[in-house]
């Protein structure tokens, strides 16, 4: 099968996560969402948060509290991706 004229093993991997948090995100469920977000830059090339589930009472403040992961993924985009293939190197939220 090919797209564009390029056939499936002549493109790069591509990975999206989809992030479903529920309940209430408070302060502390931010953080950990923000972390789990950085940490998947390392392998990922997309993040789609699912908030059909969540409450979020401060749109601002989850707003702010995704920049960072935001910027860690932009990076991640402009350079290589270290460690994409060893799960060892990759950080885990407990």
């Amino acid at each position: 099968m090919t797209m564009a004229g390029v056939t499936a093993r002549e493109q790069d991997g591509w990975l999206t996560t989809i992030l479903r948090p529920a309940g209430s995100l408070d302060q502390s469920a931010l953080h950990r969402l923000s972390e789990s977000i950085g940490h998947l830059a390392a392998c990922g090339n997309m993040v789609v948060i699912d908030l059909a589930a969540a409450d979020v009472g401060n749109p601002r403040a989850f707003a702010r509290q995704l920049l960072a992961p935001a910027l860690v993924f932009e990076r991640a985009e402009q350079g290589s991706r270290p460690g994409c293939g060893d799960i060892a190197s990759m950080s885990t939220c407990s």
